[in-house]
């Protein structure tokens, strides 16, 4: 069965279908993930200083969000490797 991440629709499957391989809807799934994503991006880029790393987390954010397998050029890969070697400084 298949359902949104509404708190009322799993009770519902539990109760109704116990038996049942209860999967989320990919639109909401994905809507969630994309949600927290941005949230860890504000957060780290409120909390960065310097000018160059926040202005290379700012223009990032579709890469970020965006199929991995779309990203094959040497500009893209760089700049996703960048992101990540920033955050991982400021997160540690």
């Amino acid at each position: 069965m298949a359902t949104d991440l509404s708190a009322a629709f799993k009770a519902s499957v539990m109760e109704n279908c116990p038996d049942a391989i209860h999967v989320f809807d990919h639109f909401h799934v994905v809507k969630l993930m994309n949600e927290k994503l941005d949230d860890i991006r504000r957060k780290v880029y409120s909390m960065e200083k310097d000018t160059n790393k926040r202005k290379v987390l700012k223009r990032t954010r579709y890469l970020l969000l965006g199929n991995g397998a779309d990203i094959f050029d040497k500009q893209h890969r760089t700049r996703l490797e960048d992101e990540r070697a920033i955050v991982k400084s400021i997160l540690s």
